[in-house]
């Protein structure tokens, strides 16, 4: 319909149209409120046939003027499915596009949208209802024109028969004009659209059908995977009965999509020879129908083609099971035509719906309406002229639907009697009209004199009703309440209170006490958290108020510190705190993690049945000491190995730093008076790993299967957790012995000592665990590490304290045994070159660089004043570990003792950000809420980890690095008074063949003597000796050509005239020809070390220096070292700018010459002069220009060079002492 004619009729309402003069007037009208919550009059959709758009229009005109409703016909659908859709607000098959709502849909046949409905029924919240029959059935499908019917019949041809159709026996063509006869321009072709919705024909899915059904392959074609009618003309679907002769098909006409399907299976199932086409729109149809000779497609009742005699062809009865599954060779069946309406009237306007719940007509009664009424042709037009027809029609029939009007206290199920003043009442004499049942009553059926209605009725007490227009009140819901009648909602039970049935009238008290509430656990960020609610449904949620807990006794206690009473009623301990079941408000404070003491229920077994971490950490302990120990027993027999590999050894330094720091932080975390909370608590923990304290916190996972005493939990942790330190090196000790060489004792010595120098501090601190004390909350003094042993000095705790006595032996004997070693024995085997008792106690000097040695013992004295603080009072014990901490970063900055100096720069940093979270870990002594510095804690523990972790890596890079690219490529071994110069000038010349040539002078390159050894071992390629006549007596050079023999770098001996090869008296009698040998065993190397040192020099490969000093003898030495050719020398003539004289007899003086002049070239005034050495032999002229330097001063005159004059070669005089090649 079109928005004018609605326009039209409000404006005729407007201006005094009415049908009936005693009906409500248009002033008087009620709106219903819709549902967008908005006031509008009643919605009423028609289909667009004649019959559903007169029913409409009566149905329009009577709720307006009887009941007194706006009332209009909104919309005019077509397609029946998207009038069903109206109902609910679809404006789309999916219902992704919302709209006004319609009320009230008539005359709707049901059947084909049932599976719709039926749908809506399900999905919707506020799904369509069917308001009942029309009073009448109607039925569509085959009919034919009586006119024909009588022409067949004349011939004793029934045609109303399906079987009078069959071309093997009759000839039913005759009577039918062919398909040529009907206009192409009334018809549609098999592609086109009715109105935008496509044919049957093109739907795939019932072309599918089709051909399963009926195997006709000819009549239904493929293409591009979707299945199509196969339309041989245009415009028509051939039967396979007259498919061979187009003039024997009998043409049928349908409607919109019409039934194209069931006519396709028709034609085959009973050969009927048919010609399907459609119709453009319903006036052209009916007028092709009346003028022609054609089967068509129609429905009943319709008055549009009465007086054509219609009959309907008769098939097979309906078979609905043979139907469902897509089978249609049977006839269709009779259609339910519904009267359908929304649920907003069933709130809105009762008595609308009451009224079209009694709207009923029967089939003649539909017919006489519908013929009764003037049609246009035009469907815009149809809603004017069918409105005055219907108006007509009430004023004529009002017997009819006088029948239909309720009795306004004639009430539905969810309504009820109400007075004047919209109250319910019960009696029938104070009624006026019904209305829904308001919230807090319900509908019941009433029973009176004159019939049957409904009255509002109070809910009992213990029941509730929230919605309008309800039939029945519904039981409150366990944890909840109606005390009185009437109630809309039930109350749910207040917060110490419960209800646990259903239709409850009052809630049963927890306890007699206010500190009675209930409660339940909810999710909070991933973690539990007890919260206080109402509706408790059981006795089960009865528990104490926040703060209290149940007792053993059943009364709500108070938590004390280091509890929490979340709401649960159970009590929870915190981190660091215990207490029993039977008593669990006694709450103890245990010193530690939360591994050791991780709280929870009271009595929980601390890492309970963590067996497997257990079984892990002792693997990799295992694995760890097995490694060290391989790892120390093949650096006793190489020097290399030992002190001397700088890289690794700064690893293993800064390892140790950050394992001596763990322990460090766990002796921090023993102080009482400090409240470390988190981050840094969680630091701890992880940091704890590194430490032996992890391990001895492991222990008690042994308790949750066997009960052990005190006693017996202090030797394990003491004695037999350390032990378990000893297997890894023992195993690998048996091993070595039997499959790979024969061991030595003092290998597995070495590794002991190592292990318990890493760990001393744990190690102590466990040893004197009974005289680490707590004050609980309670005021009890326990143990830190034993909470149910009391320091009383008596029983259980006196025994410890006594074992403790006896265990503390260990540490102090070997704090002892290392002091007489370092003191007293070190020295004596230094003195005598036992440089095999240096390398089996490394463990003891290692770290530090010779001379240092003592710093083991000052490092083990201040273990043990550390393990001693926590034990004093809290404010002692700050002082005390301060004082430590400050002095260990100032005598470390002072004397570095460490062997490296990244070690030093790294103890010095590290203690001072101990320090710095010690003073932190002081300001919350009284501060228990220090947030921000326990986040600067972290900070500053993450920095330490950083560090170490970085520097170990780093060192780790750089070893790795040497392996593949040495530092040096030459290492000049020589005696600084015999052969400096000469060194001086190689290294000069190397330099200038290349920066590939660099070489190792320690004049230059040495800073610090304790890493002499490790040059040699670590960066250099190739070593080199400048074998001078007194190089074998001098202790360093000897020292230097031992570690090269032990590390195996490629050494090359450069014999000076006068040098000899040692012989067996001299390698027998070195220690007395030079008695200072023996000072290298502080660093590793001893006699027998030198020895075969001395014996391996005449397996090297050598060449000699010719004397007296030549220029060719020296480029030959170059070109050995080298391998490139060997450059001309340039003589210069007897002129020069600068003169050097030098004696040819003195190979050192000559060496220095050379030097000098090239020195002299970069630092003259005047460029392009040159400098010459002059022999005093025979007055000789050599040029000592070098076209390269040898350190960055000379770099930096290169430019200023490379623009000097050159100087023309020539002949070297007679007798010359040699000629100097420019460099």
């Amino acid at each position: 319909m079109k928005l004018l004619d609605v326009i039209s009729f409000s404006f005729s309402v407007v201006f005094g149209y009415q049908c009936l003069p005693n009906g409500f007037p248009e002033e008087d009208r009620l709106y219903v409120l819709n549902s967008s919550s908005q006031m509008s009059p009643i919605q009423v959709a028609s289909l667009q046939w004649r019959s559903a758009m007169s029913i409409s229009l009566v149905a329009e005109i009577l709720i307006s003027e009887m009941l007194g409703y706006h009332a209009l016909v909104s919309e005019v659908l077509y397609a029946s499915d998207e009038a069903i859709l109206r109902l609910v607000g679809c404006w789309s098959p999916d219902c992704s596009i919302q709209g006004p709502m319609a009320d009230v849909l008539l005359s709707f046949w049901l059947y084909h949208d049932m599976p719709l409905f039926q749908r809506l029924q399900k999905e919707n919240p506020r799904p369509p209802e069917d308001l009942g029959s029309m009073g009448y059935v109607a039925s569509d499908g085959m009919y034919i024109k009586g006119s024909v019917l009588n022409r067949a019949a004349s011939d004793g041809l029934s045609l109303e028969f399906f079987k009078s159709y069959n071309l093997s026996f009759h000839q039913p063509y005759r009577y039918f004009d062919t398909v040529w006869a009907l206009p192409e321009a009334e018809i549609l072709k098999c592609d086109e659209t009715f109105n935008g919705a496509e044919l049957d024909t093109v739907k795939s899915d019932l072309m599918k059908n089709y051909l399963d059904k009926t195997g006709d392959a000819e009549g239904v074609i493929e293409k591009n995977g979707r299945y199509l009618a196969n339309c041989s003309l245009p415009a028509f679907w051939i039967a396979p009965a007259c498919r061979h002769n187009y003039t024997l098909c009998i043409p049928l006409l349908q409607l919109g999509p019409g039934m194209m399907p069931v006519y396709m299976q028709w034609s085959v199932a009973y050969g009927l020879p048919l010609a399907l086409t459609h119709a453009r729109d319903f006036t052209p149809m009916t007028q092709l129908i009346r003028s022609l000779s054609v089967l068509y497609y129609w429905w009943e009742p319709d008055e549009t083609l009465v007086d054509l005699q219609q009959a309907k062809v008769i098939l097979p009865p309906h078979s609905p099971k043979a139907w469902s599954q897509g089978d249609f060779r049977t006839a269709s069946t009779d259609v339910y035509v519904a009267k359908l309406g929304s649920q907003n009237l069933r709130t809105a306007a009762p008595r609308v719906r009451m009224f079209l719940q009694n709207l009923a007509l029967e089939a003649s009664e539909a017919l006489e309406l519908t013929q009764s009424i003037g049609f246009e042709s035009d469907v815009d037009d149809r809603l004017a002229s069918l409105r005055q027809g219907a108006c007509e029609w009430i004023r004529s029939h009002s017997h009819i639907w006088e029948q239909w009007m309720p009795v306004a206290t004639d009430c539905t199920p969810g309504f009820g009697l109400v007075d004047a003043q919209g109250l319910p009442v019960t009696s029938l004499d104070e009624a006026v009209e019904c209305r829904a049942c308001p919230a807090g009553r319900f509908s019941e059926r009433f029973t009176h004199d004159s019939g049957l209605t409904f009255r509002c009725q109070l809910c009992d007490p213990g029941y509730r009703q929230s919605r309008f227009g309800q039939s029945s009140c519904i039981a409150c819901d366990p944890g909840t309440y109606a005390e009185v009648a009437g109630q809309a909602t039930c109350s749910p039970c207040a917060r110490g209170r419960f209800a646990n049935s259903n239709a409850a009238t009052a809630c049963l008290p927890c306890g007699p006490e206010e500190v009675w509430t209930t409660s339940k656990a909810v999710d909070y960020g991933g973690h539990e958290r007890w919260i206080e609610v109402e509706g408790a449904t059981s006795a089960s949620s009865c528990r104490c108020v926040q703060g209290r807990y149940l007792s053993p006794m059943g009364q709500c206690e108070i938590c004390i510190e280091g509890s929490s009473c979340p709401g649960s009623g159970v009590l929870t301990l915190l981190p660091g705190f215990y207490s029993t079941q039977g008593n669990p408000g006694a709450v103890m404070r245990c010193f530690g993690s939360a591994l050791r003491c991780p709280g929870g229920f009271p009595e929980t077994c601390a890492n309970g049945g963590d067996f497997f971490a257990l079984a892990v950490l002792a693997g990799l302990i295992l694995l760890g000491t097995a490694t060290l120990h391989l790892m120390l027993a093949a650096s006793t027999s190489s020097a290399s190995s030992a002190s001397h590999r700088g890289a690794l050894l700064g690893a293993a330094l800064c390892v140790n730093q950050l394992i001596t720091c763990s322990q460090i932080f766990g002796v921090l975390e023993q102080i009482q008076g400090i409240v470390w909370a988190e981050p840094f608590l969680s630091f701890l923990q992880f940091f704890r790993v590194l430490s032996l304290e992890a391990l001895l916190s492991s222990a008690k996972t042994l308790s949750c299967v066997t009960r052990i005493g005190p006693e017996m939990a202090f030797v394990i942790r003491t004695l037999i957790v350390p032990a378990c330190f000893t297997l890894g090196p023992f195993l690998v000790q048996l091993v070595m012995r039997a499959i790979w060489r024969p061991a030595q004792t003092i290998d597995l010595v070495k590794t002991l000592g190592f292990l318990f120098l890493l760990f001393f501090i744990s190690l102590c601190s466990s040893f004197v665990e009974p005289f680490r004390c707590n004050l609980h909350p309670n005021g009890s003094l326990t143990m830190q590490t034993a909470h149910d042993v009391f320091c009383s000095l008596t029983g259980t705790h006196l025994t410890l304290c006594w074992m403790s006595a006896i265990v503390c032996l260990l540490p102090i004997g070997f704090l002892t045994t290392c002091t007489w070693v370092l003191l007293v024995v070190l020295p004596k085997r230094l003195k005598a070159a036992d440089a095999t008792f240096v390398r089996a106690c490394s463990f003891l000097i290692l770290r530090f660089k010779p001379g240092s040695e003592v710093f083991t013992l000052v490092f083990l004295l201040r273990n043990v004043l550390l393990v001693l603080t926590p034990m004093m009072q809290p404010a002692i014990s700050l002082f005390v570990m301060g004082n430590l901490l400050a002095w260990t970063a100032a005598s470390v900055a002072y004397f570095k003792p460490w062997r490296t100096d990244l070690s030093n720069q790294m103890d010095v940093f590290v203690s001072s950000i101990l320090l710095s979270v010690l003073l932190m870990g002081a300001l919350t002594v009284s501060d228990a809420e220090a947030k921000g510095l326990m986040i600067l804690c972290t900070v500053c523990g993450l920095v330490i980890v950083t560090a170490l972790t970085t520097g170990t890596l780093c060192l780790i890079v750089q070893h790795i690095a040497s392996k593949c690219r040495k530092k040096f490529a030459y290492f000049l071994s020589h005696h600084r008074s015999a052969s400096a110069a000469y060194a001086r000038l190689l290294r000069m010349e190397l330099r200038s063949r290349g920066k590939q040539f660099n070489a190792f002078i320690d004049s230059d390159n040495l800073t610090d003597l304790s890493r002499l050894f490790s040059y040699v071992i670590n960066d250099t390629q190739t070593f080199v000796i400048l074998a001078t006549p007194e190089i074998l007596k001098r202790k360093w050079c000897m020292g230097e050509a031992v570690g090269a023999k032990l590390a195996e770098v490629d050494t090359m001996l450069i014999t000076f005239p006068g040098f000899e090869l040692p012989d067996e008296v001299f390698i027998r009698n070195y220690a007395r020809i030079v008695p200072d040998i023996k000072e290298l065993a502080a660093y590793g190397i001893g006699l027998s070390d030198v020895r075969d040192t001395l014996c391996w020099l005449s397996t090297v490969r050598s060449c000699g220096v010719a004397s007296p000093f030549s220029m060719e003898n020296f480029s030959d030495v170059v070109h050995n070292l080298t391998g490139l050719s060997a450059r001309a020398p340039k003589h210069q003539p007897s002129a020069t700018d600068y003169a050097i004289l030098a004696d040819p007899e003195n190979m050192e003086a000559m060496a220095t010459a050379q030097v000098l002049g090239r020195f002299l070239i970069a630092i003259v005034p005047e460029r392009g002069l040159s400098t010459h050495v002059l022999c005093s032999k025979e007055n000789a002229l050599y040029d000592t220009r070098d076209d390269q330097s040898d350190d960055e001063f000379f770099d930096r005159t290169a430019v200023q060079k490379a623009s000097t004059p050159k100087v023309e070669e020539a002949e070297p005089a007679d007798g010359s002492c040699g000629r100097l090649a420019p460099i």
